[in-house]
């Protein structure tokens, strides 16, 4: 059983845990964590993969369905990505495997988003519009000395029909085409982990990781040297429990089941 009272910083996936689904999401649990976590004065953090909205539009939807959380809140692998692609290539021109949001976001940070080769850099991350024709222009550009870097490689995301494909076989396609190797910044890479607990200066060892992926959020934080807690309502069903891939320290019906142990 993990102690709680060790936990000095609080880190929450968002998709399965707190919402499902994106263009219509609904709130599956978050109302009763939160407000313990406030009353407490115990810090936290939603940290996503999620590449599809930002931060901000994220915290008015969690909002609205009544989850109190401000935009500095929420840590994105999708702004690590964006900045040092923008650090390493001042005014570069960047190809795009990514949704208008992302796209703004690096022509926000000076980068110039180009239709083809050639490219100083190419960015992945979640690409519902992704085609034969934006795949091969990725690729060109990779194959002409472009950087390949990814938000994550996720292989699936839940949608409101179920799994569906995400950014990890765009990654995996453009490896294999290109034989280059891409730079991951997300979920369950340790810096991404470290990244988000570094403003609270909490150790990894006090720090508690709930999602509802057993990769990138047990297995990847577990190997970050945090302790890691495994919720139901996403990608992860109990009748799967005896064959996960990695143990979870702490297993949740549901994340609001969390407020009941704190007490």
């Amino acid at each position: 059983m993990v102690d709680l009272t060790n936990m000095g910083l609080f880190l929450f996936d968002i998709d399965g845990v707190f919402l499902e689904g994106k263009n219509e999401p609904r709130l599956l649990s978050g109302r009763r964590i939160v407000a313990a976590l406030r009353r407490r004065r115990v810090p936290f953090r939603l940290v996503t993969n999620t590449s599809t909205h930002s931060p901000e539009h994220i915290a008015e939807t969690l909002g609205r369905l009544g989850v109190e959380v401000r935009a500095d809140q929420i840590h994105s692998a999708v702004e690590t990505t964006v900045a040092v692609a923008a650090r390493r290539f001042p005014a570069g021109r960047c190809f795009a495997v990514a949704e208008p949001p992302v796209c703004a976001l690096l022509e926000a940070a000076g980068l110039q988003v180009v239709p083809d080769a050639p490219a100083d850099v190419v960015v992945v991350a979640l690409c519902r519009n992704a085609d034969y024709q934006m795949l091969s222009a990725a690729a060109r550009c990779v194959r002409q000395g472009a950087a390949l870097l990814a938000c994550h490689r996720n292989r699936l995301w839940l949608d409101e029909k179920g799994y569906a494909l995400s950014a990890g076989p765009w990654v995996a396609a453009l490896e294999y085409a290109t034989q280059a190797q891409a730079e991951i910044f997300g979920k369950p890479v340790a810096a991404f982990y470290d990244e988000a607990r570094r403003p609270f200066g909490v150790a990894a060892a006090s720090t508690l990781m709930i999602g509802d992926d057993v990769a990138a959020d047990v297995r990847g934080a577990q190997e970050a040297g945090l302790v890691a807690g495994l919720v139901l309502t996403g990608k992860t069903r109990r009748d799967e429990l005896d064959r996960l891939s990695a143990q979870p320290d702490l297993i949740l019906e549901q994340v609001d089941d969390l407020a009941d142990l704190l007490g």
